[in-house]
């Protein structure tokens, strides 16, 4: 049985994940990061980052943070873009 936090105010659990990558008419590679207040179900933010590594990411939570103030949880799904088999040196677990 799987237990989830159910927040009772804002900014408590964001709900963050990738959509998905497609071809846009230009023939760009678009990747969709999307960020959402579980509670509101306000979405904070949509972006296409042009890779989902850290740098990118990192770059869309701290303009979050810095308007609404850290979350008290975030939950993601353990998809290749967000878990890694390397550790935060970048050497192999």
């Amino acid at each position: 049985m799987q237990h989830r936090f159910r927040p009772n105010n804002p900014n408590e659990l964001l709900t963050v994940d990738f959509k998905g990558w497609w071809y846009s008419p230009n023939k760009e590679k678009a990747n969709p990061l999307t960020v959402r207040d579980e509670y509101s179900k306000m979405i904070l933010a949509i972006t296409l980052t042009e890779k989902g590594d850290i740098p990118n990411v990192k770059a869309v939570f701290e303009r979050l943070f810095t308007k609404y103030s850290l979350p008290s949880c975030i939950r993601f799904d353990n998809g290749p873009l967000f878990a890694s088999s390397f550790n935060a040196l970048g050497l192999p677990n």
